[in-house]
């Protein structure tokens, strides 16, 4: 579990995970640490506790390390406080939806309706 006691050395780990978080953004393009992330799952349990930390926060309920300006820090950066929801395969619901909005599109362009059969 990541807790963040109050101090200097609390602060530290903070800095140093908000770090490696702006980092894989700039790899990746977005803050959407998966839970599983094996790369540093350091990162992923720091991404978790910042959601579960929230949602405690928005319930009236103390918390011990995420501070209104640290959730506007991590606001800054485009932080995702509701994890995205993926299918089995570890894919991203909302690209998977996309995709098929633009062939069910291409499908139309083509066939003048949305009837596609269950083969196509």
């Amino acid at each position: 579990v990541w807790v963040i006691a109050p101090g200097v050395e609390a602060e530290n780990r903070w800095v140093g995970q908000m770090e490696e978080l702006v980092a894989f953004k700039d790899e990746n393009g977005h803050v959407n640490v998966p839970s599983d992330y094996q790369a540093s799952p350091k990162l992923a349990k720091f991404v978790n506790w910042c959601r579960r930390q929230r949602r405690l926060m928005q319930k009236g309920k103390s918390n011990v390390g995420l501070t209104k300006e640290r959730i506007a820090e991590l606001d800054g950066i485009g932080f995702v406080w509701q994890q995205p929801s993926e299918d089995k395969k570890g894919a991203n619901l909302c690209d998977n939806w996309d995709s098929r909005c633009v062939q069910l599109r291409a499908y139309y362009d083509k066939h003048n309706d949305v009837n596609v059969p269950h083969h196509y």
